[in-house]
Formats: C-alpha cells, sequence, structure tokens
C-alpha cells in the first residue's frame, strides 16, 4: 500500500487543494500474477472501497486515516498491508501557560511552607491541534546550562532565583510544530524600598536650591537606592500635596509642590514575583528663600536673648551694688554714733544772710583736758561732721 505518507487537506503531495489523493499499489508482487487491488478506508463520512492498482480520492475531512490494499493473485491467494494516511495542513497551537511566579524549589503559587527541592511542574495541555499533537518539546537555560524536557507535564528543579524563559514545542502527527514561550519566575525574596533619606527644598524649585530659581521648577524624588536579588518592576510614590492624592510611578519621577509643607512621601517597590516593599520620607518643602529666613530669624531670636540675658546680668548686678552701698552706710551710720559725732542735719542750720559771711574756725583743742572721772569713760574731742544735703 505505501509508506505512512502525510498529505494537505484534499490534495495530493504538490497538487492544488480540491484534487483527488492518489492511492499506489505498485509496489505489490507476485511470482506470477496479481489481478486484484482492493482499497478499503474510511473517509471521515462513511467507508469507501476502491479498486486498481492506483485510484485517486479526495478526503473531505483531515485526520489520520488507515488505508488497507488487499491484492489477489491468479490462483486467488491474497495479500494485505495498511498505511497510515495523514490529510493535514493546519499546524498546531503551542501553549506552554501564562507566565507564572514560584518560589525558589517550590510548587507554581507557593511562596512558603514548602521544602526547597520540589520541582515545578511545567503544562503544555493547552495546546491544541486540529488532528492531534504527538510531541511536547521544552527548552530553558536555567542558571546551569541548555535544558531539554519532553511530554505534556514534565518536572524541573531550578537551581537559582531569576527570570527564565522557557520556550514549549509541539509537533502534530503531520510534522507541523508551533512554539510558545512563557517566563518563569523562580523568587520568594522580597525587595528592599529605599525612598531616600528626609529631605528640605524649597517650594517649586529643584533639590538643595533654596533661592534664585524661578518657581515652577519641579522636585525629584528618587526611589534608585532600591533593591532586589532578581528586579525591581515597579515603582510607585503616593503622597497628599495639599491639594489631593498624588500617585507618581517611575525610578525618579518630578512633581512641583504647590504650597510649603511637611509632606510624608510613600514609596512601593514590587519586584518580578509581584512582591513588594514600601518605604517612607519626609520632605519639607519652604517657601521661596525660605531657608535664609530661617537662619534670619535664628539670628535675629539669638541676638534677642543674648540682650536679655545681658540685662538680667545688669539688673542683678546693680542690685548687688545697691545693697552693698546701703549695707556701708549702715556701718558707716554706726560707727559716728558709737564715736558720739554729732551729725548736723539741714533743719539745725541757721538761715543764712544773703550776703556772703565768713565762717568762724573751730577753736584749737585744750592742751591740757581734764582728767577723766573715775569708772567713766574717757570723753574724746568732739568733732563736727558736716552732712551735705539729702
Amino acid at each position: 500500500a505505501g509508506p505512512d505518507r502525510t498529505v494537505a487537506e484534499g490534495i495530493p503531495d504538490g497538487v492544488p487543494e480540491g484534487a483527488p489523493v492518489s492511492l499506489d499499489g505498485s509496489a505489490s508482487t507476485d511470482n506470477v500474477g496479481i489481478i486484484n487491488y482492493t482499497w478499503t478506508f474510511h473517509d471521515g463520512t462513511g467507508d469507501r472501497v476502491l479498486h486498481g492498482v492506483t485510484p485517486n480520492h479526495t478526503f473531505p475531512f483531515p485526520g489520520v486515516f488507515a488505508v488497507t490494499l488487499m491484492v489477489t493473485d491468479v490462483a486467488g491467494l491474497t495479500d494485505t498491508d495498511t498505511m497510515l494516511l495523514v490529510i493535514d495542513s493546519t499546524p498546531p497551537t503551542a501553549h506552554a501557560g501564562p507566565d507564572r511566579t514560584v518560589a525558589e524549589g517550590v510548587p507554581d503559587g507557593v511562596l512558603e511552607g514548602v521544602p526547597e527541592g520540589v520541582p515545578v511542574s511545567l503544562d503544555g495541555s493547552a495546546s491544541t491541534d486540529n488532528v492531534g499533537i504527538i510531541n511536547y518539546t521544552w527548552t530553558f537555560h536555567d542558571g546551569t546550562g541548555d535544558r531539554v524536557l519532553h511530554g505534556v507535564t514534565p518536572n524541573h528543579t531550578f537551581p537559582f532565583p531569576g527570570v527564565f524563559a522557557v520556550t514549549l514545542m509541539v509537533t502534530d502527527v503531520a510534522g507541523l510544530t508551533d512554539t510558545d514561550t512563557m517566563l518563569l519566575v523562580i523568587d520568594s525574596t522580597p525587595p528592599t524600598a529605599h525612598a531616600g533619606p528626609d529631605r528640605t527644598v524649597a517650594e517649586g524649585v529643584p533639590d538643595g536650591v533654596l533661592e534664585g530659581v524661578p518657581e515652577g521648577v519641579p522636585v525629584s524624588l528618587d526611589g534608585s537606592a532600591s533593591t532586589d536579588n532578581v528586579g525591581i518592576v515597579n515603582y510607585t510614590w503616593t503622597f497628599h500635596d495639599g491639594t489631593g492624592d498624588r500617585v507618581l510611578h517611575g525610578m525618579t519621577p518630578n512633581h512641583t509642590f504647590p504650597f510649603p509643607g511637611v509632606f510624608a512621601v510613600t514609596l512601593m517597590v514590587t519586584d518580578v514575583a509581584g512582591l513588594t516593599d514600601t518605604d517612607t520620607m519626609i520632605l519639607t518643602v519652604l517657601a521661596p528663600g525660605g531657608g535664609e529666613n530661617m537662619t534670619s530669624s535664628a539670628m535675629l531670636l539669638l541676638a534677642v536673648a543674648v540682650v536679655v540675658l545681658l540685662l538680667v546680668l545688669l539688673f542683678v548686678l546693680s542690685g548687688k551694688v545697691c545693697m552693698s552701698r546701703l549695707e556701708i552706710g549702715k556701718s558707716v551710720k554706726g560707727e559716728i554714733r558709737e564715736q558720739g559725732i554729732r551729725i548736723f542735719r539741714p533743719e539745725d542750720r541757721e538761715p543764712a544772710p544773703h550776703h556772703a559771711t565768713a565762717i568762724p574756725e573751730s577753736p584749737p583743742p585744750d592742751p591740757h583736758p581734764p582728767p577723766p572721772q573715775a569708772g567713766g569713760p574717757s570723753p574724746g574731742p568732739e568733732h563736727t561732721l558736716k552732712e551735705g544735703p539729702s
């Protein structure tokens, strides 16, 4: 009946569609002679019987057909042979599955609680063909070398975390093929977000510049210090800028804050496995020239504090001086009283004439004073202390 053959739907090899497929039994032999060739098969619509060495038939449907040839020689002796005829011109459709994320060395979708070393299962069962797929071949590099697996659902343990491109090639009964590639992420380590240190910027001007730049220049946020063992795929910044909630994307987005204030800016990073981490930084936005104003105010406050302190010290010191003078006065007056010194007060003075008069001199002391009385104190010479006007 000839070798197993594959032809396009409805056409023989190299013949336009709609033309019949030619069967060929000419390779049959007999020592005397063959007198009959009978072909039997089911073409999808019913049983068919054809006669002759090379009959033709148009198959209405694609498929795999078992065609049997029976030959009869002059003695009535017979022999049969069956060949497979594949009518198919439609390639299969490979489907390696959606992009997937699994934990390092554990089954699909399980990020914890499963011991490492359990293989990841690949799944090509969603692949299709109009007749049938006879081969599934998976190829990829797992970090240690190229790997080739066969089967609808083979297993493999990936030794390292990473993103792996896994390609499935399917082959149908007609030898037609198709391929599909899926991304397999092996990762159970979350990223580390870093929104940057707390910062102070002037309103509407670039970072670190507190004056001399026109308003309206955006402030740049920076999440470039964030890290992950495989890779970060998304940076999302959220904050309230005084007018509403804001959401920015990207590693270093820009934003102009319309008002001065203190803003909590949160960065959330997402890695290739969908794992996330967040970090918040405090952003202080000053009015234009705010840094200089703050410095001047601080200097003014410091100067005022110094002046107040000096005044307090002077007040304390002057109080101590007054107290010392008062104590000295009391001490002198006490000494005067002890010495019997007479103090002339303003009210004791006689009215002075309108013309100048000479002040009489005090008589000289008596060179021979009388002897002191027994048991009594010796009176000293009388002194006159002239007290000025109070």
